[in-house]
């Protein structure tokens, strides 16, 4: 084998490896990104029943002034002291919720309103130690419910 044969199986040797390793890189990449969003959509779909779970409540037998009662919180966020925990396929969702009361558009500036806003903040840490947030304290999955019996 002479030089330049040499130098050619050399070339085609590096470009077979960056190829290679760049499309285990790329594969990585999109595998992590679709499980980031199916862990976001379950911790969604956790956000969705407790959202129901109150719906029911105010239903029920529940009183406008109960719910804001028990989902208040007094305090701040503290992610170390989550509200319940959820744990599905081995994956642990730590579920906040805060309940305020608020104007027909969420201002949380009037304290004897007819509306009440539910803010909901979920993390997992499902694939090492990233934690994933479904909501955060800036941006909660919120709804704003009415009193239908004031």
């Amino acid at each position: 084998m002479n030089m330049g044969q040499m130098l050619l199986v050399l070339l085609a040797v590096m470009l077979f490896s960056t190829i290679l390793i760049t499309t285990y890189s790329n594969l990585y990449t999109a595998t992590d990104i679709v499980y980031k969003v199916m862990f976001q959509m379950q911790g969604l779909k956790i956000a969705d029943r407790y959202i129901q779970k109150i719906d029911a409540e105010l239903f029920g037998n529940s009183t406008f002034v109960e719910i804001h009662d028990f989902y208040h919180k007094d305090s701040p966020f503290n992610p170390g002291n989550p509200d319940t925990t959820m744990t599905i396929n081995d994956v642990d969702y730590n579920v906040w919720w805060d309940s305020n009361y608020c104007n027909s558009s969420g201002d949380i500036s009037e304290p004897d309103s007819t509306y009440q806003k539910i803010d909901i903040i979920i993390f997992c840490t499902p694939m090492g130690p990233d934690t994933l947030w479904i909501g955060t304290r800036d941006k909660p999955i919120s709804k704003i419910f009415i009193d239908m019996e004031g």
